[in-house]
């Protein structure tokens, strides 16, 4: 017995235990695709079929630089009505035996991916996806796409952190997206130190969108309804009324020669100031994704891609190609996809 464990601990010295080892030459990875198709001409046909075509050049770089490895797209549509979404996951992992899914596109079929994700232990990774509620527990379900809460959480740390805005208020929409990002916001800037003067969250469309009643609050001028110390104001505006309420919100702002410090969800993007008197005032808003272009990667994907396409490619081709190398590096880093299961 003595003998037996001397042999087995110095064997375990000289050949230690690897964690992943490596996998067998010609190893193939088959990758999920689950998609929807719009008809040609439709206002939403080229999200997809560019979300697919960064996916496709992806691999196609990835069976190129990888010897002894190759991945494969298995693609399945998602808005098709004779198939329900989990129809469409067990299809893959049944009958494809896919590794790992990227997609679906919309929230609402994701939500019918969850469940089975976590059953099967096979990653889903949705890329534009962003309710706060898929991935609530569930160890198999990934988003690229940033929540509103977590995009509220985010812009509560810039302000508090980076722009020192110690006295805040926060004007949101209630039952719009940007209500979970008002939410975030004010439990991440109250939890950093910062006080949150003012929150509104309001039903601001039963008042024709007009905010008057709540941007009284925070005039510079009007003495009867003071805001000491106000540094900045959050408004995550959402949807068709965001440009009419970011409109508002100026004017308002305008009018009262309050200059504060506008922080924001994406749609405050193309909001222009140079014609305003609002002299001191300056936007911060979020960005679920951005393109970087004139940086030598970025120029480098959009000519393989035209390349390769025929077109240039669209900030979809871009987050399809990016989630897709996640994948695939994930893949290759642990080398045999039952890993995966393991956490």
């Amino acid at each position: 017995m003595e003998a037996a464990l001397r042999d087995s601990l110095i064997y375990a010295s000289r050949h230690p235990f690897r964690k992943y080892s490596f996998p067998p030459t010609g190893i193939s990875y088959q990758i999920g695709v689950a998609l929807p198709s719009f008809e040609l001409g439709s206002d939403n046909y080229e999200i997809p079929q560019h979300l697919y075509f960064g996916i496709q050049l992806a691999i196609e770089e990835f069976n190129a630089n990888q010897p002894g490895k190759k991945a494969f797209i298995n693609y399945s549509r998602t808005n098709l009505n004779s198939d329900k979404p989990e129809d469409i996951l067990n299809d893959l992992i049944w009958n494809k035996d896919v590794d790992a899914i990227i997609g679906p596109l919309f929230s609402n079929v994701a939500k019918s991916f969850s469940n089975l994700a976590e059953i099967y232990e096979v990653p889903v990774i949705t890329p534009l996806a962003n309710s706060d509620s898929l991935n609530i527990a569930n160890n198999y379900m990934f988003q690229t796409n940033p929540t509103f809460a977590i995009q509220g959480k985010k812009m509560a740390q810039y302000a508090v952190n980076s722009l020192g805005a110690d006295t805040v208020a926060v004007l949101a929409e209630m039952n719009s997206l940007g209500e979970a990002s008002a939410l975030a916001f004010r439990h991440e800037a109250e939890r950093l130190g910062a006080f949150v003067q003012h929150f509104f969250l309001e039903d601001l469309e039963s008042n024709g969108y007009d905010i008057s009643e709540f941007t009284a609050y925070l005039s510079k001028t009007d003495t009867l309804i003071p805001s000491p110390g106000l540094k900045a104001i959050y408004a995550p505006f959402t949807g068709a009324a965001a440009p009419t309420l970011i409109r508002n919100l100026l004017t308002d702002l305008e009018a009262s020669q309050s200059d504060y410090v506008l922080l924001g969800s994406e749609e405050w993007e193309d909001t222009d100031l140079e014609n305003t008197r609002l002299n001191e005032t300056s936007i911060h808003y979020t960005k679920s994704y951005e393109v970087r272009y004139g940086d030598s990667d970025v120029e480098e994907f959009a000519s393989n891609f035209r390349l390769r396409f025929q077109t240039d490619p669209n900030r979809f081709a871009f987050i399809g190609y990016d989630v897709a190398n996640l994948v695939l590096s994930t893949l290759n880093r642990v080398g045999n996809p039952a890993y995966l299961k393991q956490g």
